[in-house]
């Protein structure tokens, strides 16, 4: 059992200042590292680069643009979950348009491109993301007490696990939801295909099926952050299949959610924080 970063402790807790600072909007702590960030090969470049250049926008420094203009030689092609600092910041400046076009410049092709779908109906039999029978009863006994329906209990689970860590570009090799909240205890954080591996794991230890569900965004061949990992569960009473993410604490329980998510994730603007969806979503209490 393993996490990413485990095998290098600095570079895991360099990671963890940085988007603790970037997630308080701390953007002095976030420059003073700089040149930590620059040690961290893996995501100078797609992460820490663009959002450097925007912390240094934000404190008024000279020449806040040089941050991006080097990610952008590097291989940076404005992933979406930077589009609003990134606008904000150089949005307004005469060459924008062509830096955006240098940015969508590094979006490579794709290897393989499916033009037609086989089939646009559920295969069967349905597969659910569950333990096998003696880890699922030991998970059981780690879980919130079901609530006396299926969709309190629901509610509940969310809430639990969305509550359980603060989120981190983290991930493990085995995704078994009693070995994450072992780690989790002992001071791990993950991101949000964990989040979605406890909850989907939780749900079907208390009889409610449930299953993961990958989204993707244009382009998610390349670059990071191109990606989001929800649950999908089927909910009794409601009779039908609600769309749940673990990480933000939220939920869509309008018809085809999940292909009005899908939908949002593709065009780069992803699930979270959409108050707009549906007047039945909402933050898990």
């Amino acid at each position: 059992m393993s996490y990413f970063g485990k095998d290098d402790p600095r570079l895991e807790d360099i990671r963890r200042r940085a988007q603790d600072a970037a997630s308080a909007e701390d953007w002095t702590a976030l420059r003073a590292m700089e040149t930590e960030l620059r040690s961290d090969a893996t995501f100078w470049t797609e992460v820490w680069a663009p959002i450097s250049s925007c912390a240094a926008w934000k404190r008024g420094e000279e020449h806040p643009r040089l941050l991006l203009e080097e990610a952008i030689s590097g291989g940076f092609d404005g992933s979406g979950e930077f589009d609003a600092l990134l606008s904000e910041a150089f949005g307004l400046d005469d060459d924008w348009a062509e830096l955006v076009a240098a940015m969508r410049a590094n979006v490579s092709a794709p290897s393989i491109e499916i033009l037609d779908w086989p089939t646009s109906r559920l295969s069967r039999p349905i597969r659910l993301f569950r333990l096998a029978g003696d880890r699922e009863a030991l998970l059981r006994e780690r879980i919130p007490a079901p609530e006396d329906t299926a969709w309190g209990t629901a509610l509940r689970l969310l809430g639990w696990v969305a509550g359980r860590w603060q989120h981190a570009n983290a991930h493990v090799d085995d995704q078994d939801a009693l070995d994450i909240l072992k780690l989790v205890d002992d001071g791990a954080r993950f991101a949000c295909v964990e989040y979605s591996t406890v909850l989907s794991q939780a749900l079907n230890a208390s009889q409610i099926p449930a299953r993961v569900v990958k989204l993707y965004a244009d382009n998610y061949h390349t670059g990071l952050g191109k990606g989001h990992v929800v649950a999908e569960a089927w909910i009794d009473g409601l009779d039908a299949w609600v769309l749940l993410d673990g990480q933000n604490g939220m939920y869509w329980t309008d018809e085809d959610a999940l292909l009005s998510v899908c939908r949002r994730s593709r065009s780069g603007s992803g699930p979270a924080g959409d108050a707009q969806l549906t007047l039945r979503s909402g933050r898990a209490r």
